[in-house]
């Protein structure tokens, strides 16, 4: 097993590494039977194959792998005959309001996934806008990031190249002087980060409770965002982030702070590599959410600045080359404190993901919708979320419940902020 997948089992029974996502269908509900034929034809079946054959040689293999600790470390075992479908899908018929659903979702970070079998379950529930029905998977992180969660959706749902989002990620080179500097600046990152001063403040309570609260807001139109960006010379994730940023002040969740610091996923993968592997190729930066300014357009203008400056730096390839060291060289019982240690300086994780531009088809099923949540570790329990999809962009919040206990707050206050800056523009309020 890869480090990368391996850290990720690096989990307390408060912070578990499960993602959540929420994919709403369109058309009638779907039922069980339906649910696991679909499932065995677009997410277990090898490609070109039939279907006898994809069940046991599955065109993702870690869907049909569990994972296996030695005094080697993690491996991945393939559970061949052993492998029930049946035990992988739930209902859950209770979930039909997007706030119950999210109860819902919310529930799923908080609970243990079976490491018994593969790492992943799916939940079948009522919620849907449009008479339909909701599917949720739920993924142990040891499987993959949320980048290869989208390109493994592209695959098994009919879509066309239109739908393939943006590349994202690091855009740093990679010839000789970069490595080289890369390479310098490990061991100096790794002593820096050993010095940075841990967060204090209403998102950090002295011990946490286990139990998540989340809240999902509806859709929020892309072109706003883009028409903004446009307007501000900024960008999408500018615009996303200084809006979470002046939601946290407004909640009062900054403790006075000028920055709250927060962590960013990073992917690392090669813009060339188009496989859907399942894998982790993350690395993380530590990002100030600013909340310090006196209006969300001063707030805008500063996250303009910290992004720019982080998106070519060394900094996530330096921090994953200090990650893979510490797994490689040190005993586990020296490597998780000290990588737990470095990851509770921050409050909380922010991911944002560039989703499907076009709307998708699953077994005969429109995707009205998709949404997630992103899992949290060490000490931090507040994990905000943004995923575009087919024109929309759908935010998350989700935190233990002594962290953060007022989610639904945190998505009015977003979208409070996200007015506040198209008023800046036009002087006009924009209904949502």
């Amino acid at each position: 097993m890869r480090v990368e997948d391996a850290f990720m089992f690096m989990e307390t029974k408060e912070n578990r590494c499960n993602i959540v996502a929420a994919i709403e269908l369109e058309g009638c509900p779907m039922d069980v039977i339906t649910l696991s034929g679909v499932i065995e034809r677009t997410l277990l079946a090898a490609e070109g194959s039939s279907l006898t054959d994809g069940l046991t040689h599955p065109r993702w293999p870690r869907f049909k792998q569990r994972p296996v600790q030695t005094w080697a470390g993690w491996f991945w075992e393939d559970v061949r005959d052993d492998f029930d479908l049946s035990q992988h899908i739930k209902v859950e018929a209770g979930a039909a309001t997007l706030q119950t659903l999210a109860d819902l979702l919310a529930r799923l970070q908080s609970e243990p996934v079976d490491r018994t079998r593969p790492l992943w379950d799916v939940v079948l529930a009522p919620y849907s806008k449009s008479g339909g029905c909701t599917v949720v998977f739920r993924l142990h992180h040891a499987i993959g990031d949320g980048l290869a969660i989208v390109r493994v959706l592209l695959q098994m749902m009919d879509a066309d190249s239109r739908a393939e989002p943006a590349p994202v990620g690091f855009r740093g080179g990679w010839n000789f002087l970069e490595c080289t500097r890369i390479l310098f600046w490990a061991p100096l990152l790794a002593v820096e980060q050993l010095f940075v001063a841990f967060d204090r403040g209403p998102l950090k309570p002295h011990c946490f409770t286990g139990i998540k609260r989340a809240s999902l807001a509806t859709e929020t139109k892309l072109q706003r965002i883009k028409d903004l960006a446009q307007a501000k010379q900024s960008t999408i994730s500018a615009i996303v982030a200084a809006c979470f940023a002046s939601a946290l002040v407004q909640c009062g969740l900054a403790g006075g702070r000028q920055e709250t610091k927060f962590w960013v996923p990073v992917s690392m993968r090669a813009v060339a590599d188009e496989a859907a592997e399942m894998r982790n190729d993350l690395s993380f930066v530590m990002m100030p959410l600013i909340t310090g300014s006196s209006s969300v357009v001063e707030t805008l203008r500063k996250t303009d600045e910290v992004i720019r400056q982080l998106k070519m730096s060394c900094t996530a390839p330096a921090l994953l080359l200090v990650l893979r060291a510490v797994m490689h060289l040190l005993p586990l019982p020296v490597a998780q404190p000290f990588l737990d240690m470095i990851g509770s300086k921050a409050s909380g994780v922010y991911s944002s993901v560039p989703g499907p531009t076009s709307k998708l088809q699953w077994g005969g099923y429109c995707v009205a919708s998709l949404r997630f949540l992103v899992p949290q570790r060490a000490g931090f329990a507040t994990g905000l979320s943004a995923v575009s999809y087919a024109g929309d962009l759908y935010i998350g919040v989700s935190a233990d419940e002594a962290a953060l206990a007022n989610v639904e707050g945190v998505i009015s206050a977003w979208h409070d902020a996200l007015q506040e800056l198209e008023r800046s523009v036009n002087g006009l309020g924009s209904g949502l």
